[in-house]
C-alpha cells in the first residue's frame, strides 16, 4: 500500500511540473558608434545659428538599432493557455548614467498578458500597430536613415508625456491580437481617456492594424487616433500640441517583398490634426527602400518624403538661436552598409541627410552592433 502511495505521489509531482512549465529569457541589443553631425541653412541669422549649433562629433548609441535589454517569460497554465510578460529596458552604454529616459523610466514595452488559441491579450505599455507597420516599410527601423521620430520626416512631434510616446507605443493600454488565419492577423489597442472634468489628464487612443504575411510578401494597414477632448497642455498631449479637443488621425499602408538576396519595401501614410475643429496638419508622405545582401555584406538605401498641406501647419517651427527651423516639406535620404562578423555581431556605417525645408542636417556614423 505504501509503495502504491509513493508511486502515485511521484506521478502527481511529475504531472504538476509538466503542467506548470515556465521559462524566462534575457535578450537584447547593444549599438554604439562614432559620428559627425552637420547642420546648415536657416532664413535668418538667428536660425542659421540654431542650425550650426548641431555641428558636433560624438560617441552615440542607436545608430542602426535601439540599445535594449529585454526580459521576457511565459508559463503554461493549462487548457492551451500561457501567461506571458515582457520588460524592455533602454540602458545608456555611452555615459553609463543608467537608463536613457527619465519620463518613461527608461523602458519601451512593458506588459503582462495571456495567450492561447483565441489569440493574445496584453495590458501595460504596448508597441503600436503603426510601429509594427513601420518595421515593414523601413529598411533602417526607427534609426539613422529612416526619418522617424525627433520631429522629423515621418512624425513631426516629440511627446513629453510619461508612458506615452506617440505614435510608437502607449501606456495604460489593453490590446487584443487575433490568431493568424491564412497569413492574416489583426490587432486592436485601446487607451481610455482620463480627465478631471476640466482638463484632459491622459489622452485616449485607438490603434488598429491588419497584417498579411505569406511567402515573400508582407503587407499591413494600420490606423491610429489620439484624442484629448478637453483642454490639454502641450506637455500632456501625445503629439505636443496644446488646445481644446486636440485630435490626431494617422493611417499607413506598408509592404515588403523579398526576392532572394534583394528586399524591397515601401509605404504611404497620411496624418490629420485638428484643434477645436480647425485643421492644423494635413500630412502626406511616402517611403521606398531596398536592401541587398551578398555574403557578410548588406547594402541599404531608403528615401522618405512628406509634405503638410494645412493652411497653418502647427508643426512648422520658426527656429531660433537654439532651435532648428523646420518647414512643411521634408525629406530624408538614408544610405548604409553592414558587415557581419557573425550572426550576432556586425560593423556598420550610416549616412543620413535630412532636408527640413529651410534647414538641412547631415549625419555620418560608424559603429558596432551586438545582439544577444
Amino acid at each position: 500500500m505504501m509503495k502504491k502511495s509513493l508511486i502515485a505521489l511521484a506521478a502527481a509531482t511529475v504531472a504538476g511540473a509538466a503542467f506548470a512549465q515556465s521559462s524566462v529569457s534575457i535578450t537584447g541589443v547593444v549599438d554604439i558608434g562614432y559620428g559627425q553631425v552637420d547642420g546648415s541653412g536657416g532664413t535668418t541669422a538667428l536660425t542659421q545659428q540654431g542650425a550650426n549649433r548641431l555641428d558636433q562629433q560624438r560617441v552615440a548609441q542607436n545608430g542602426s538599432a535601439t540599445t535594449s535589454i529585454n526580459i521576457s517569460g511565459s508559463e503554461d497554465i493549462g487548457g492551451g493557455l500561457r501567461g506571458i510578460f515582457r520588460y524592455e529596458m533602454n540602458p545608456d552604454f555611452v555615459a553609463g548614467t543608467g537608463l536613457t529616459s527619465a519620463a518613461t523610466g527608461g523602458v519601451h514595452q512593458t506588459f503582462l498578458g495571456l495567450t492561447g488559441n483565441f489569440g493574445e491579450v496584453r495590458l501595460g505599455r504596448i508597441n503600436s500597430a503603426f510601429l509594427q507597420n513601420w518595421g515593414i516599410v523601413s529598411q533602417f527601423g526607427t534609426n539613422l536613415g529612416s526619418g522617424f521620430g525627433g520631429a522629423g520626416v515621418l512624425t513631426r512631434y516629440t511627446s513629453t508625456v510619461p508612458a506615452i510616446s506617440a505614435p510608437t507605443r502607449f501606456g495604460n493600454a489593453i490590446e487584443y491580437q487575433s490568431p493568424v488565419f491564412n497569413g492574416i492577423q489583426g490587432r486592436l489597442m485601446y487607451v481610455p481617456e482620463d480627465n478631471d472634468g476640466v482638463d484632459t489628464l491622459r489622452p485616449g487612443v485607438v490603434d488598429a492594424g491588419l497584417r498579411f504575411a505569406q511567402g515573400p510578401i508582407s503587407a499591413m494597414l494600420s490606423w491610429q487616433q489620439t484624442q484629448a477632448s478637453r483642454a490639454v497642455a502641450a506637455t500632456a498631449s501625445p503629439i505636443g500640441v496644446a488646445g481644446t479637443d486636440v485630435e490626431s488621425t494617422l493611417w499607413m499602408l506598408g509592404a515588403r517583398y523579398t526576392m532572394g538576396a534583394l528586399v524591397f519595401s515601401g509605404g504611404y501614410w497620411q496624418e490629420k490634426v485638428e484643434v477645436t475643429g480647425v485643421e492644423r496638419a494635413d500630412i502626406r508622405g511616402w517611403s521606398l527602400g531596398a536592401r541587398y545582401t551578398m555574403g557578410p555584406w548588406a547594402l541599404i538605401a531608403m528615401y522618405t518624403q512628406s509634405e503638410d498641406d494645412a493652411a497653418a501647419p502647427i508643426f512648422n517651427a520658426p527656429g531660433s538661436a537654439t532651435a532648428l527651423e523646420t518647414g512643411a516639406n521634408r525629406s530624408v535620404l538614408g544610405l548604409g552598409a553592414d558587415y557581419s562578423f557573425s550572426k550576432r555581431t556586425a560593423l556598420y556605417g550610416r549616412f543620413e541627410g535630412r532636408d527640413m525645408g529651410p534647414t538641412e542636417v547631415q549625419t555620418i556614423h560608424v559603429g558596432i552592433r551586438h545582439t544577444f
